[in-house]
């Protein structure tokens, strides 16, 4: 297609508005650059990607006055052009870039050594970068990309203007000017002219800070004027300009700051929304005071410990030690620090990796000389460094066996006189830097790296999917302190990402999914270099840790020496055929993050990788699992991943089914949790109905105000009491330091034990130090229904209907009687007593009687929700629907409340098919029973007000509540008293309804754990 191909009104038309536009009115060339591309089919059309390569491209062998490209080149400046051809690159051997690559542009402008030229408006190659019509130009302000790399013009003193034409009303001047002016202000900056276009009266009076400067009298005067701008020599030294000039100051920092924000882009896992902005790219580090488990274990005991306000300190401290474990974000911990004190004092921020300083005297002061000079500062070999206008970070500072290197820096770093000095180290490297500040009579300040707490991992989640951001969050979490894994940056960062991958995960995958990617993660997998016929891949470091676990089992140790484990290495190498090193592959691993060096003794950095390992060992090796099998409590947690790695293994369901049955037949739970209420209790619920019938309102006789919050959408909450008293790790023998719970008593806000952000996951001894399989059955049962629940979930790939259904039911039931014990537990009783003092604090409940009915009735609904938290935890899965309807109608299930009230808890988290029919007809039936009155009021009642008004089910739900209600009451009443009581409470029902979901659309879903 071309222009024979456009109507002849069309093309009129386009003539028209050129003519105006070069003679009365420039944006008039607009419009016809818009009507060219509309009648070729618009910017994405094959006709026109055709008409720009046949026009602008067809230039790109034909070099026009390559002279004048050549002396443009010479002034050692950025190069940015609004053509779309690419004639200067071609003249002077470098390459482009355009406003798409932002990252690429923004180094362009910032570095001096860069030949790469910036199109502003794109280039001929790339038809989708080419800014050409009304629209594209409405891109330049409204596109987030672009306004990034319009902040990049902010690291320019001054801008040159060639070739615009006459006068400053070219289009492409005028569009790009009302990009920039808001950057250019209090800057001069200058617009190259011919002496005929100098006095044009076109100016713009917006470009009244772009002063004309005329080079000649014809467009041949060009070249040569901007020859004699060139720098000498002399110039180019670095004599021209001086380092103590505060523009140059504000220039290098600029720069320095920008190089930083490659450097944090380049590494970031998660990709920002705008690359150019330090918030947008890292959150802001936990700065603590002490170490992370030391400020756990204060903050206990001293509520008043706060964490250090670390921008503060980032800009405040003049000499600050950052402290942080391998992964811990150290490195962007200091990067983050670097630009925040530069943004606030406008220092340079110098960054140097400390073990890269050369030997011998002065090596801080070479290093920053190179460093400045690298970021365009004017520094001759013999100029002045200006100390006191940087700040200096030191990464990876180590203490050696010459303990006089870390000396003789800190003491070149003093007589200096800089500014700002910050190291970064691991941990024990802070007492040698105190040490010797001490004796320089300075105390530098000591930041500890903290974990990442909910807020920062809901901000890093919000950038992934900011729709679904809590829930991720709360699910990342999650699995850090079931499998034990430090709450890092790095950590979290891949959790979410593995759990964001498929919004399905976020509640229905088991943990061992995620834990599975997140080791591949850290040794490389799905990288470019992940490739075995250049190097050991992800796949040969876990078989080279396969078989590390493998080594550790069989010696029954959580550790191996360094020696041995080479030599050990060595035989697998050579049974692999493989030319690697053993040595070096030991030292590989260490630097992934998977195993860690102490005094000689290697071990892997947390215990769940060893579980993932052993456990893909497993798959491979029958005889492992065989012996797995033979400890199934101690080697729990290896055993149920590696049912979530196989999925198919059904000889492994029966011999869980074959051990859960133990607890199946022993004797059932008939008092306690699942006993009879007494007569006493049932007046207590009803009395004061007797004056009801007179009485206009309605006392809440099966409600209190207690409420928990929790969603009943979704999983509930790791923070919900209970969660602590056997999470289903049967290795955690120090769970119950994480215990966290927010009751909410109507207004009221109650925290009992450290918040979220507070707790510090201490990861423990891989194996349990008690041999829990000879212990009577009801210290067996945490680890072992968690264990079992695991292995049924996650075989669904089993194909045996029939046992999946024998062993539903035997585990349902084992949930049952876990709940009766948690329920008789002196564990729990002690923390009821807690909460109950805070709360009566809280409000002011003096009565002794009013203290132990709350007690009574929160022991009652969290020694239940601690099992309907397992359940979903351990064992939800919609795979398991069927099989749970089976369950349902088997004979003789009626009589076993302790099978039936978990089996209705995991219908609910669900599709709640057995909310219906004879549903109802059972509870109230067995209204007596203390575990049925709490589901009711709990559970039920919780639906009730969740539900939409059109749903079917609701009217349903209420008559329930209303007839479980009458079954308490009507012995006491009429005939004619029992419609009027009946009816005031369903009046009541309704009008609780509304108001809880009226809280419920500000503050989101709760469950209502009703006294």
């Amino acid at each position: 297609m071309n222009f024979r191909d456009i109507g002849a009104r069309q093309l009129d038309s386009i003539k028209n508005d050129i003519e105006i536009g070069e003679t009365e009115d420039s944006s008039y060339l607009l419009n016809a650059a818009t009507k060219i591309v509309n009648a070729l089919g618009g910017p994405d059309s094959t006709h026109f990607d055709a008409y720009i390569r046949q026009t602008v491209g067809s230039l790109k062998d034909k070099v026009i006055s390559p002279e004048l490209a050549q002396a443009i080149n010479s002034l050692n400046a950025p190069v940015c052009t609004t053509n779309y051809d690419t004639v200067y690159e071609t003249v002077n051997n470098c390459r482009h870039t355009t406003w798409r690559d932002i990252r690429s542009m923004r180094r362009a402008l910032v570095d001096t050594n860069n030949d790469t030229v910036v199109h502003l408006h794109g280039v001929w190659e790339d038809p989708e970068s080419i800014i050409l019509t009304n629209s594209d130009y409405s891109r330049i302000t409204t596109d987030q990309g672009m306004e990034a790399a319009r902040s990049s013009f902010g690291l320019l003193r001054t801008i040159i203007f060639i070739g615009f034409g006459d006068g400053l009303t070219d289009p492409h001047f005028t569009t790009l000017w009302k990009w920039l002016e808001s950057l250019a202000s209090g800057a001069t900056h200058y617009a190259l002219c011919r002496s005929a276009e100098s006095g044009s009266s076109q100016d713009l009076a917006t470009a009244s800070t772009v002063i004309k400067v005329v080079y000649g009298n014809k467009f041949e005067d060009l070249t040569p004027f901007i020859q004699s701008l060139a720098p000498t020599r002399e110039k180019r030294d670095g004599k021209s300009e001086s380092i103590d000039d505060p523009g140059v100051v504000f220039r290098v920092a600029r720069t320095s700051c920008a190089k930083i924000i490659d450097l944090l882009a380049d590494s970031a896992l998660i990709q920002a929304r705008d690359e150019s902005t330090l918030s947008d790219l890292v959150v802001d580090p936990i700065f603590l005071p002490t170490p992370p488990e030391v400020f756990s274990r204060e903050k206990l005991q001293n509520e008043s410990l706060a964490e250090l306000n670390a921008s503060l300190e980032a800009v405040t401290a003049q000499r600050l030690v950052i402290i942080g474990e391998e992964q811990s974000g150290l490195t962007t911990s200091l990067r983050w620090a670097a630009i925040r004190c530069s943004e606030t004092t406008g220092l340079i921020p110098v960054i140097v990796d400390y073990p890269s300083l050369a030997a011998g005297v002065r090596s801080i002061h070479k290093e920053i000389r190179r460093y400045l000079r690298a970021r365009s500062a004017p520094l001759g070999n013999k100029d002045e460094i200006p100390f006191n206008r940087i700040c200096l970070y030191l990464d990876n500072v180590y203490v050696s066996d010459n303990h006089d290197i870390l000396q003789r820096v800190v003491t070149e770093l003093e007589s200096a006189g800089i500014s700002h000095v910050v190291f970064g180290c691991r941990p024990g490297v802070e007492l040698r830097i105190t040490q010797i500040y001490e004796q320089l009579g300075v105390l530098p300040k000591l930041a500890y790296l903290g974990p990442i707490g909910k807020s920062h991992a809901t901000e890093l989640a919000r950038r992934i999917d900011p729709h679904q951001a809590p829930d991720i969050a709360e699910r990342v979490l999650a699995i850090t302190r079931k499998e034990r894994l430090s709450r890092t940056p790095l950590a979290v960062i891949l959790l979410i990402v593995g759990v964001s991958n498929d919004d399905g995960w976020i509640n229905a995958v088991s943990n061992t999914t995620f834990v599975d990617s997140f080791v591949d993660s850290l040794l490389g997998r799905g990288k470019i270099r992940d490739d075995m016929r250049s190097q050991v891949d992800s796949a040969g470091y876990s078989r080279v840790l396969e078989a590390l676990s493998r080594r550790l089992i069989s010696d029954d140790s959580a550790s191996i020496d360094r020696l041995d484990l080479i030599i050990f290495l060595r035989d697998l190498v050579h049974t692999l055929d493989w030319s690697e090193r053993p040595d070096l592959l030991v030292n590989d691993l260490i630097q992934k993050g998977l195993l860690v060096d102490r005094g000689g003794q290697v071990f892997f950095r947390q215990s769940a990788y060893l579980y993932i390992f052993a456990a893909r060992a497993a798959v491979r090796d029958r005889d492992l699992l065989l012996r797995l099998r033979e400890r199934p409590l101690y080697y729990a947690q290896i055993i149920r991943h590696y049912a979530a790695l196989k999925r198919d293994d059904e000889e492994l369901v029966k011999w869980a089914f074959d051990w859960i049955k133990k607890v199946d037949q022993s004797n059932p739970p008939r008092s306690g949790l699942f006993g009879s209420v007494t007569n006493a209790e049932i007046e207590r619920d009803v009395q004061g109905f007797d004056s009801l019938v007179d009485e206009e309102s309605l006392p809440e006789p099966l409600t209190g105000g207690l409420e928990h919050e929790y969603s009943s959408e979704k999983r509930p909450s790791s923070q919900e009491p209970g969660r602590d008293i056997g999470d289903g790790n049967a290795s955690d023998d120090s769970g119950r330091e994480e215990g966290s719970s927010n009751i909410k008593i109507r207004d009221f806000a109650i925290q009992i034990g450290p918040s979220e952000d507070d707790i510090v996951i201490h990861d423990v001894n891989p194996f349990p130090s008690t041999q829990l399989e000879n212990a009577p059955i009801d210290i067996q049962l945490t680890g072992l229904i968690s264990l079992v629940s695991n292995i049924l979930r996650d075989s669904e790939l089993v194909e045996n209907p029939s046992l999946k259904e024998d062993m539903l039911s035997a585990t349902l039931s084992a949930w049952g009687r876990y709940m009766d014990v948690v329920h008789n537990s002196e564990e729990l009783r002690s923390m009821i007593e807690t909460v109950v003092e805070a709360i009566s604090e809280a409000l002011e409940i003096e009565d002794e009687t009013r203290r132990e009915e709350l007690a009574v009735n929160l022991a009652d609904a969290w020694s239940m929700h601690s099992s309907y938290q397992g359940i979903s935890e351990e064992l939800s899965t919609r795979k398991l629907r069927n099989a749970l309807e089976r369950v349902e109608a088997g004979s003789g299930i009626e009589s076993e409340v302790y099978r039936m009230i978990p089996l209705y808890m995991l219908d609910y988290m669900h599709q709640k098919k057995f909310w219906g029919g004879n549903f109802s007809s059972y509870l109230i039936e067995n209204s007596s029973i203390r575990a049925v009155r709490i589901f009711v009021r709990v559970y039920v009642r919780t639906e009730y007000i969740n539900l939409p008004p059109q749903s079917p089910t609701l009217g349903e739900i209420e008559n329930l509540l209303v007839d479980f209600f009458m079954a308490d009451v009507a012995r006491k009443l009429t005939s004619r008293e029992k419609g009027r009581i009946a009816s005031k409470y369903r009046q009541f029902l309704q009008k609780d309804r509304a108001r809880s979901r009226a809280l419920n659309s500000v503050r989101g879903p709760t469950l209502a754990i009703k006294p």
